[in-house]
């Protein structure tokens, strides 16, 4: 069953406000739509800000690359929010985006799940954008880096706090709910005004999920860097345990989509004997191109990489089972391995 969370309209006034300056929204602004306008991310970090700030809405009814660029052009569009397979799926129509002019584009956002560098530089480089990192949930507490960080900031990290104010409390924890130092990997978790008072009649679930001082536990693992800004290394539910070693599956599907032949990874764990886990890799490779297990352990030799974060099983696809706003199913993904 789907838990439901209630936010209030001061609730989500405060984060367009927010949001607008953090992405430079203006009443010129042009915002193409191209998830559930009702889905929290659009809410949030588009329509809301748009229509706050007296801009213009352009609404995408497919998921075409080849017409969201038609739009572009014909609507002088400067902002829009991509899921990262978005992201990819215009990097795989590069060719086309050549014919239409794209240069109204201002800033791409980005988030709902981890957005590997690659995608990031690819739309600094080729479309020349300032780029919203952004990290958020439809509890409320959500983070981003402004449009125009440095780029470095802009790859690696999802920036600070939407909200930077003493009443907006976030903390990283381990699993004794005690806060962990700077650079190391914790849960994070949230209480204040960005953050939802609990989950609709669901007594059980929201004992589950905040504690005894109020604070809100997300689920999602972070850390923090010296400069303040927050690094997403993944989600515990996603976390795979080899051998007793705790590997974060995102740091291996970042390394992976490096190579110019993988257009896309999502690494899962799969059940093991002696292990416990052990990690599986579905590579997506450049149409035309082929990527094995063996190729796989020879690139990650080569890139230095702790062995125990290497993938022992590949699967080769050519695309991806995913959420109603085109997210890869993880959930699928491990179903398969397992039964397989």
């Amino acid at each position: 069953m789907p838990k439901g969370i209630p936010r209030t309209h001061n609730d989500y006034i405060c984060q367009w406000i927010s949001f607008g300056e953090i992405a430079g929204y203006t009443d010129e602004t042009v915002s193409l739509v191209v998830i559930p306008v009702l889905h929290n991310a659009s809410i949030q970090a588009v329509c809301g800000p748009t229509i706050l700030r007296g801009g213009t809405i352009v609404l995408s009814k497919s998921q075409s690359p080849k017409e969201q660029f038609e739009l572009i052009e014909k609507y002088g569009v400067t902002y829009t929010l991509l899921i990262p397979i978005q992201i990819s799926y215009w990097m795989e129509a590069e060719n086309i985006a050549g014919q239409y002019d794209l240069s109204s584009l201002k800033v791409i956002i980005s988030g709902a799940q981890k957005v590997k560098p690659e995608l990031v530089r690819w739309c600094k480089d080729r479309l020349h954008v300032g780029f919203c990192n952004v990290f958020g949930m439809a509890e409320g507490p959500a983070s981003s880096t402004r449009w125009n960080d440095s780029t470095e900031t802009q790859l690696n990290t999802v920036g600070r706090s939407l909200i930077i104010d003493a009443d907006v409390q976030i903390r990283f924890v381990d699993d004794k709910n005690m806060e962990v130092k700077t650079g190391e990997v914790g849960e994070m978790c949230s209480k204040g005004p960005l953050t939802f008072k609990g989950y609709f009649r669901n007594d059980r679930e929201n004992a589950k999920s905040f504690d005894e001082e109020g604070f809100f536990h997300t689920g999602d693992l972070v850390s923090v860097r010296p400069d303040g800004r927050f690094v997403v290394e993944g989600r515990k539910k996603d976390m795979i345990i080899r051998g007793g070693e705790n590997v974060y599956p995102e740091a291996t599907e970042d390394i992976l989509v490096k190579h110019p032949k993988i257009v896309n990874a999502a690494v899962v764990g799969m059940p093991d004997t002696k292990l416990g886990e052990k990690l599986c890799a579905f590579i997506q490779p450049v149409e035309g191109q082929s990527f094995n297990f063996e190729q796989v352990k020879k690139y990650m030799k080569g890139q230095g990489i702790a062995v125990f974060q290497w993938p022992e099983w590949v699967e080769e696809v050519k695309g991806w089972p995913l959420t109603a706003v085109n997210k890869i199913n993880k959930s699928l993904l491990r179903a398969y391995i397992k039964q397989n």
